[in-house]
Formats: C-alpha cells, sequence, structure tokens
C-alpha cells in the first residue's frame, strides 16, 4: 500500500516438441538499497514450464537514491536444469519486464538487452532473452546485460558450449599469429557488408598461401547457423577467425602444419558505450609506426598485431582511448584498431590509404560521403593538419562512426555537423545492405 514503484517479472519457457515439462527456479535479489533501514531480499518461486511463472516485488525506495535488482533464471546448468532439448540445445527463454509507477507521472524506463536499446512506457513491457541487471536511479531503470550470453561457438564445423569451445596448443595461430581474421556486426541477423569482409578474409588468406578449405557460401552458413544457435539478432559483433591449423611441431614453416585450417566463429553481445559515441574519443601520437608493405604489409588482417598492439599500449598509457600512428615518412595513417578522418573547410580528409588496412566502414563512408557531394580527399596529412581541423572522427566495424574530441591535448573544434551526418548517412547504408541481404535470403 505505501509502495511508490512496483516492479512485475514474468519468466516464460516456450514449449516446444519433445520437450519435457520442468520447473525453474526463479530467483530476485533486491540490493544496494541506500537507505540504511533497508536489507537485500529474496525472492524465489517455481512453475511448470511451458506456463507463465511471475513475481511481484514491490518496495517503498523514497528514501532510496540507489537500487539494483538482480534477476536470475536458474543458475544451474543448463542440461540439468532441463532447459535443454533432446539433441542438448538450449531451449530459449523469454522474460517480460514491466515498470510502473503509482500515482506519479510516467518514470522514462530504458531497456538494454542484447546490447538494443528500448524505450517504453510505464505500462508497457519488453520482451527480451536471457538473465539481465535491472538498476534505478533518478526516476530511470536500466536494464543491461551482466556478462556475454553467447552459449555457443563454432569451432571446425562443430556448434560447441563456450566452456568446450578450445583449439590445440599447437595451433598456429597460438604459436605464431599465423592466419586471418573478420571482425563482423550484426543487424536484423544479417552481418553487414558480408561480401566485402568475406572478400578482404579470402584475398589475406590467397596472399599467405592459407588454405581456408571452406566454400564462401560454407562460411556464410557457418556465420549465420552460430546466430541462430544463440539466437542473436542486433547488438552483436562477431569474430571470424581462420588459422593455418595445428602444427606438427612448433615452427613457422608452413610445410609442419598436421592438418587442415582452423576456422573459429565467435557471437557476443557487444555494444559501443554509449558516452563514447556522444561525447568522442581522445587521441595520442605514439612513436610506434606503421611499417613498410616488405616489412608487413598494413593491408593484411593478420592475427599478428603487435605493431597495433604496442602503439595500443602506449597510448592507454598516456591516458588516451586510441593510438593516433603515422606512416614512415611521417604523415598521418591510421589509428590502432579504427581509421581517422578530419573535416577542414567543409572537406573530408583521410590518409592515403597506404599504409592501413582496407577499412570496409572507411570504404562505405567515403562512398557515402562523395555520393553526398561532399568534396573527399585521400592525401598525406599531416600533425599540423590535424591539429587545425574543424572536425575528426574515426571508423570502424564496431562502432560506426565515432567523433575524436582531443588530439594530443588539442581541443579538435566546437561542433560536429559533418561527422553527424556522415554517422547517418554510415547507418542508412548499413540498413539498405542488410535489407538486400534479407531480400537474398
Amino acid at each position: 500500500g505505501n509502495s511508490s514503484r512496483l516492479v512485475w517479472v514474468f519468466f516464460t519457457e516456450r514449449a516446444g516438441e519433445k520437450r519435457q515439462h520442468h520447473y525453474l527456479d526463479n530467483r530476485i535479489v533486491v540490493s544496494r538499497w541506500a537507505g540504511s533501514l533497508y536489507r537485500p531480499i529474496r525472492y524465489a518461486r517455481s512453475g511448470a514450464a511451458g506456463g507463465p511463472q511471475g513475481l511481484t516485488v514491490s518496495f517503498d525506495d523514497k528514501d532510496a537514491q540507489a537500487v539494483e535488482i538482480d534477476i536470475t533464471v536458474d543458475a544451474r546448468p543448463l542440461k540439468e536444469a532441463g532447459l535443454t532439448d533432446q539433441a542438448g540445445h538450449a531451449m530459449r527463454q523469454h522474460f517480460l519486464v514491466f515498470f510502473r509507477e503509482k500515482g506519479a507521472a510516467a518514470v522514462q524506463n530504458r531497456v538494454t538487452i542484447g546490447g538494443r536499446d528500448f524505450s517504453f512506457n510505464r505500462d508497457d513491457g519488453i520482451e527480451g532473452r536471457y538473465p539481465f541487471r535491472a538498476s534505478y536511479s533518478a526516476n530511470v531503470y536500466t536494464v543491461i546485460l551482466p556478462f556475454t550470453t553467447n552459449r555457443f561457438l563454432y569451432v571446425n564445423g562443430r556448434l560447441k558450449p563456450r566452456a568446450e569451445a578450445v583449439v590445440s596448443v599447437f595451433d598456429a595461430g597460438f604459436v605464431l599469429g599465423d592466419g586471418v581474421w573478420e571482425g563482423l556486426r550484426i543487424h536484423r541477423g544479417h552481418p553487414a557488408f558480408l561480401d566485402r569482409h568475406l572478400d578482404r578474409l579470402y584475398e589475406g588468406a590467397k596472399a599467405i598461401a592459407l588454405n581456408i578449405g571452406l566454400s564462401r557460401g560454407q562460411l556464410r552458413s557457418a556465420i549465420h547457423e552460430t546466430l541462430q544457435a544463440n539466437a542473436m539478432t542486433d547488438g552483436v559483433h562477431v569474430r571470424l577467425m581462420v588459422t593455418r591449423g595445428v602444427k606438427s611441431t612448433p615452427y613457422q614453416d608452413p610445410r609442419m602444419t598436421a592438418g587442415p585450417a582452423t576456422v573459429v566463429i565467435i557471437a557476443e553481445y557487444k555494444q559501443p558505450r554509449p558516452e563514447v559515441v556522444e561525447q568522442g574519443i581522445n587521441l595520442f601520437t605514439v612513436h610506434v609506426r606503421r611499417s613498410y608493405p616488405d616489412v608487413l604489409d598494413p593491408k593484411l588482417n593478420s592475427h599478428s598485431k603487435l605493431n597495433d598492439i604496442t602503439a595500443c599500449i602506449q597510448a592507454h598509457t598516456a591516458g588516451a582511448d586510441e593510438a593516433l600512428m603515422l606512416d614512415p615518412h611521417g604523415f598521418v595513417a591510421t589509428c590502432n584498431s579504427t581509421h581517422f578522418f578530419i573535416v577542414r573547410a567543409g572537406e573530408l580528409w583521410t590518409s592515403s590509404g597506404a599504409f592501413c588496412l582496407g577499412g570496409i566502414t572507411r570504404g562505405v563512408v567515403l562512398t557515402v560521403a562523395r555520393e553526398a557531394g561532399i568534396a573527399t580527399y585521400e592525401k598525406n596529412f599531416s600533425l599540423t593538419d590535424v591539429y587545425g581541423a574543424d572536425e575528426a572522427f574515426v571508423t570502424g566495424t564496431f562502432a560506426g562512426v565515432v567523433p575524436v574530441r582531443q588530439v594530443d591535448g588539442r581541443s579538435i573544434g566546437d561542433g560536429r555537423p559533418m561527422t553527424e551526418r556522415l554517422r547517418r548517412l554510415y547507418l542508412d547504408a548499413v540498413d539498405r545492405d542488410v535489407e538486400i541481404a534479407g531480400q537474398a535470403g
């Protein structure tokens, strides 16, 4: 009666053919009350699988400043809990969460499930999958995933539980960093710009005489199989890795490879932090240079990333988010994990591309900029040009277009109209690509 806010949490298990009925142990732990009169409270209730199980938690938090609610659905192993079908595949669990406030204006409810943000009114609900954590602060409920919820990883043609997904200690990727890889961003169940990523992967493999052992169609099917096994559609980042395979002995000669290539696909819920996308990142120019192609070709997206890692270490040690790297001639080349752009007098500049990876997002941004009539240049430019730029931003598969607020302690510009425009154009290009992919099946 005195409760000012009510939280309803409903757990349901989707019934399927040949699935046994089991009981779920739904537990909610309410903790971190700001008021000294409160203490952690545990609620538990069970119900038959296939039907709704519900818990209603009410509390008076008028004196509280922060409340965290941990929601756990059966912490036992999936198989023991009966959450797998006869083939051993984990059954999907659906969670419906409703937030309401009694006798007050509607609260702003924001939920992040699977890397996607949802906003809804006080009488609405949101549907998601997997356990999550909810917190309340300043009239805003926020729900986030507490951990990566990928249950299955693809390893050499088989989907394996995360704990069992391993490769040999003799694998060429582990022993030597001998392999190529791609990062993919998933939108509405489809990897954005997949054909471009596969082009780069197969070109890199050919350059180092690595036989992937799978056709493009087979690799495409393996990616979708992994996503479907984890019920993943959005807010997902995929790491596709191919190594030369298991070595007969730890030696660099490719002839010492005992078997076929190792192919691993990891799909994870990953989202860039909102404050990074909104406020931008800080760059630091490092002493580590990009290499000449005859030393280690920067066009190769190889497992050997020490050049970028050492740059990253120096930047982070200096308190920056990312390293800005120069080419052997002192011109701006790229960042350690993203590509770099500046805006000067309405023109878009990026490096010549001679000393950086052929970035997929970089290429898309250049294309949409030219289509929009923006003067765009791939050219050599120096740090002096960077420090005097009107805007700067980085691009990458993971976060798309992200503004740069500072380089080497110099604030860049006082507005981001071009960056915001290009971000919208890029997202439109992503939508078009996945729409075409969806139509193609």
